[in-house]
């Protein structure tokens, strides 16, 4: 479906994984990076800069 004669170059769905690993789970970093808070990314930015 396009609107306005825009077509969409790629869809992306995030459905957030947990991966069994060793007694734990895992998470893919593309679900971390999408759940993070905006107060946690202005924390993680502080200690990497």
């Amino acid at each position: 479906m396009s609107f306005g004669g825009d077509i969409p170059g790629c869809v992306i769905q995030e459905l957030g994984y947990c991966i069994p690993y060793e007694n734990k789970f895992a998470i893919d970093p593309l679900t971390v990076a999408l759940s993070i808070r905006a107060d946690e990314k202005k924390i993680l930015e502080s200690v990497w800069r």
